[in-house]
């Protein structure tokens, strides 16, 4: 669907000078619009009274969840301004997480956006981890995800495995009685000596 919306906005299926929103409902107008980051767009819809918490039916995601995977931070803060709520998004938090955008993640979390989102039974912080986004998982920490991790123990091995001493001060920060478990391992194996 966001490549169909993509390349109607693109042009590619419309005649020059033909609005590229004209064949699309609203609530598709302000995914595509979302999607790329028109912000000019989504205060007009916003002036005519588009409610930006209503889900696109097809698949029931928000306006912020598409604009966190598209990386559109404009968007999101005029979304966040006309009253879009990134608490009830499905994965705008994961979405900002997996794709590294720290800025965008603090944007949504200090919105009241979840902590603990999940996507395929994956939270935002083993997301950030396993992308190798450090700073995003320290932010998440930062902001309780630790606290409701469920599954700490492969955050910790995945943290290790990528050697992320900054993530795994901030654990062990926040969670004192886990701190001799956050330390990285050396590098290399202990080597053996040749007679």
């Amino acid at each position: 669907m966001f490549r169909f919306l993509t390349r109607k906005l693109k042009g590619e299926d419309a005649k020059k000078g033909e609005d590229p929103y004209a064949n699309l409902e609203p609530e598709l107008k302000v995914h595509a619009a979302a999607c790329n980051n028109d912000v000019k767009m989504l205060e007009k819809l916003g002036e005519e009274g588009i409610d930006f918490n209503q889900p696109r039916p097809q698949d029931g995601y928000y306006a912020l969840d598409s604009c966190a995977w598209s990386g559109n931070e404009d968007a999101i803060k005029m979304l966040l301004r006309h009253g879009a709520d990134p608490s009830i998004t499905l994965q705008a938090v994961v979405g900002a997480a997996s794709w590294g955008d720290p800025d965008l993640l603090k944007v949504l979390l200090d919105a009241g956006g979840p902590v603990d989102q999940e996507l395929s039974n994956e939270t935002a912080l083993r997301w950030a981890v396993q992308y190798g986004h450090e700073d995003c998982a320290v932010l998440l920490v930062k902001k309780g995800a630790w606290q409701l991790e469920t599954n700490q123990e492969i955050v910790l091995i995945r943290a290790k495995g990528r050697r992320m001493r900054k993530l795994l001060e901030s654990i062990a920060q926040a969670d004192p009685d886990r701190a001799a478990d956050c330390v990285v391992p050396p590098c290399c194996p202990p080597s053996c000596s040749l007679l």
